[in-house]
C-alpha cells in the first residue's frame, strides 16, 4: 500500500528518468529528473537491540519518526516527509601516474522535515532507484501478441496460468497495470 511518502510516485518518477541524476557543472546544483530518498538508520539503543545485532539479525534500526527511509515526494494532499539538500565540495586527487583531477564530493542534508526532527543518532545514506532500461521494448509488444499467449488452464503444463487478470485491465502484461486502474485512497 502506498503511504504518505508516495513510494509508488517515487518509483514512477525514477522509471521515467531511468533512475539517473545529473549535476550542473556551472552551479553545482543537482538536477532532479528522479525523486531521491535517503536511507535512515540508527545504532542499537536497548539491550534487546544490541542482542539482535550480536545475533546478526540486523545491523541497524529505523529512525523513530520516519522509519527506514525518507522521501521528498508525497501523494497529493499530504506533506512530503522532507526535502533532500545536496551540496558539493571540490577535492583534488592525485592519480597513480601523477596526474591530478578535481572530484566533487556530495554532502546530503535534510530540510523541511514535516513530522518533527530526525532522531539524534540517525544517519542518512542516499539511494537512487535502479534504471528501468527496457520498458520501451515491452511497450512495443502489441496487446494481441500478449493475449495470444494466455493459458488460463495451464494446458501447456508449465505451471503458469497466464491470463488477463481482470476484464477492466486496460493494458495486459504491462508493468504497473496488473491490478487494473489505480485508485486513491485504496479500497479496504
Amino acid at each position: 500500500m502506498t503511504g504518505p511518502a508516495g513510494r509508488a510516485v517515487a518509483l514512477i518518477g525514477a522509471a521515467m528518468s531511468a533512475g539517473a541524476m545529473t549535476a550542473s557543472a556551472e552551479s553545482g546544483a543537482i538536477a532532479r529528473p528522479a525523486p531521491r530518498l535517503l536511507r535512515l538508520a540508527r545504532p542499537a539503543i536497548t539491550p534487546e537491540e544490541e542482542q539482535a545485532v550480536k545475533d546478526f539479525k540486523t545491523i541497524n534500526f529505523p529512525d523513530p519518526t520516519y522509519g527506514v527511509q525518507l522521501q521528498d515526494l508525497a501523494v497529493p494532499g499530504l506533506a512530503a516527509e522532507g526535502k533532500v539538500a545536496v551540496t558539493y565540495v571540490e577535492e583534488t586527487v592525485t592519480l597513480a601516474g601523477g596526474e591530478t583531477v578535481s572530484l566533487r564530493k556530495p554532502h546530503y542534508a535534510v530540510t523541511g522535515l514535516a513530522y518533527g526532527p530526525l532522531g539524534q543518532v540517525t544517519t542518512v545514506s542516499p539511494r537512487v532507484a535502479p534504471p528501468m532500461i527496457g520498458l520501451g521494448l515491452i511497450e512495443a509488444i502489441p496487446d494481441t501478441d500478449i493475449l495470444a499467449h494466455a493459458d488460463p488452464d495451464d494446458k501447456d503444463g508449465d505451471g503458469n496460468k497466464e491470463s488477463r487478470q481482470q476484464a477492466d485491465q486496460l493494458e495486459p502484461g504491462r508493468p504497473g497495470a496488473e491490478h487494473g486502474p489505480a485508485e486513491w485512497p485504496p479500497a479496504r
